[in-house]
């Protein structure tokens, strides 16, 4: 295997475990847990930042160095739009609420 081929392997299976945890979101919305909702959704979120960033030759070992990659090398060169920042930092936020706080909730709207 090329080194071109072993990344586009783990790209690949960067947007298939995106697409998991983006379905496994939808059933933890159906189901009315939108604490695992919102948690499922930041990861699948997370997974495609990740895959985005590697597809441009970076890699972070951080969660907040995905955040911050993403933002300055794919948002700043214009390639994805502030917004989708803003929001994968929204959803970081959700998800640190729905896994670890035990006096405020995440909302279905927000789920």
């Amino acid at each position: 295997m090329t080194d071109k081929e072993a990344l586009d392997a783990q790209i690949k299976a960067m947007i298939q475990k995106a697409r998991r945890a983006l379905e496994s979101a939808q059933t933890l919305l159906d189901d009315e847990d939108n604490e695992g909702a919102s948690s499922k959704a930041y990861y699948a979120a997370f997974h495609m930042a990740q895959a985005a960033l590697l597809n441009k030759g970076f890699t972070y070992s951080k969660h907040s160095g995905v955040l911050a990659g993403f933002s300055q090398h794919l948002v700043r060169s214009g390639l994805f739009p502030e917004k989708i920042a803003a929001d994968i930092r929204h959803l970081r936020r959700d998800r640190e609420v729905g896994d670890y706080s035990y006096t405020q909730v995440v909302s279905r709207e927000e789920a």
